[in-house]
């Protein structure tokens, strides 16, 4: 029975989703790449002012957060209506190489954030563990 409901729920859930311009961001697309000498990391943050996201770099990791919140009221004839939103995105990023802090730059041009750290040691490389 519970297989059922679940397909429909997520019909329902995608459909409301398309409809709402305050999409969960949650599912934002994140990428990290190494271009040159520069760790890149793209993130699709679409309606956000810079001044709504923070970006803070420690031991190797990156986090962003995007916050915005919005109140909206319509008072028309008989009809009263108000709304308040809320849309959060977080993301941390363990970086492939270790970088420099100061030299760290970001833009955000219709609706991506792109960020660029230069490198400044070798890349993260992993290890292989062979299984006994």
């Amino acid at each position: 029975m519970m297989g059922f409901h679940l397909p429909v729920r997520r019909r329902f859930e995608n459909l409301f989703r398309m409809l709402d311009p305050f999409e969960d961001l949650t599912q934002s697309a994140v990428d990290v790449y190494q271009e040159g000498n520069e760790v890149v990391v793209k993130a699709d943050l679409p309606g956000f002012k810079k001044e709504e996201i923070s970006i803070h770099l420690e031991n190797g990791v990156l986090s962003l957060e995007a916050v915005r919140e919005t109140d909206e009221e319509v008072s028309e004839r008989d009809y009263y209506r108000k709304e308040r939103r809320s849309v959060h995105f977080r993301e941390s990023i363990a970086l492939p190489a270790e970088v420099d802090a100061k030299q760290v730059s970001a833009k955000l041009r219709d609706g991506v954030l792109d960020i660029r750290l230069p490198r400044i040691g070798p890349s993260k490389t992993g290890t292989t563990i062979e299984i006994d």
